[in-house]
């Protein structure tokens, strides 16, 4: 099985996450500093090469409002 995380890189919006996910839920705190659309995405690459979990399409929208 090819591991998942999940990374939000958006140090404009002050939004630094880089977690690798795990069966068991866990709880991710941030407080954005600008409103905006920031990508939410899996940043593996399966174990013996291609496109990663991104490049396939995992990958989402986070949504900042005032």
């Amino acid at each position: 099985m090819v591991p998942h995380d999940l990374v939000i890189d958006a140090p404009e919006a002050g939004i630094a996450v880089k977690q690798d996910l795990a069966t068991e839920p866990r709880k991710i705190a941030f407080t954005p500093k600008r409103v905006g659309s920031y990508a939410i995405y899996c940043s593996k690459k399966p174990p013996l090469g291609g496109a990663s979990h991104r490049e396939r399409g995992m990958e989402g929208v986070l949504e900042v409002v005032p």
